[in-house]
């Protein structure tokens, strides 16, 4: 009985958390959709800073060949072979050790579990002006408040 509770809270979670991100979970969704569309060698992978105990918010990985960095929407994080090197899975193919770039998407993710509809004005926004009226690159990207936000959630040093 004592399973059967658990995996029901865990349903009810994750169907709370994906419509109070709905803005987010669909675009992450339908980003995920079209990567498989168009590029079939995507890798995917599960992620939960908490393994393992498998308690907290798991991520949806996706991994593709080109090198453009790392974005995450929702529960979904989106990373060139790059940034996801030195990432290890075990045969469900769930990622056991994460780099600090994975953990730091993640802690995206759980902003996105607390701000909800808000992620994309509030995390994004800031991110978009950031990249627009910083050409120069005086303040480096990872000093942004967004990002040492994400990095404090998912215990990144």
């Amino acid at each position: 009985m004592k399973v059967i509770l658990r995996a029901l809270h865990r349903l009810i979670s994750a169907v709370v958390l994906f419509v109070w991100g709905i803005p987010q979970q669909l675009a992450g969704f339908l980003g995920m959709v079209f990567i498989f569309l168009k590029d079939r060698k995507s890798a995917v992978y599960t992620f939960n800073n908490n393994w393992p105990q498998g308690r907290g918010i798991t991520a949806i990985v996706i991994v593709t060949g080109s090198n453009w960095g790392a974005v995450t929407l929702g529960n979904f994080i989106f990373m060139d072979a790059r940034a996801a090197g030195g990432i290890q899975a075990d045969r469900n193919d769930y990622i056991i050790v994460g780099n600090k770039t994975i953990r730091h998407e993640y802690g995206h993710t759980l902003q996105g579990a607390i701000l909800g509809p808000l992620y994309l004005l509030v995390i994004g926004v800031a991110s978009i002006l950031h990249a627009a009226f910083d050409l120069n690159g005086e303040k480096p990207y990872m000093e942004l408040w967004t990002e040492r936000w994400a990095n404090k959630l998912a215990g990144v040093k």
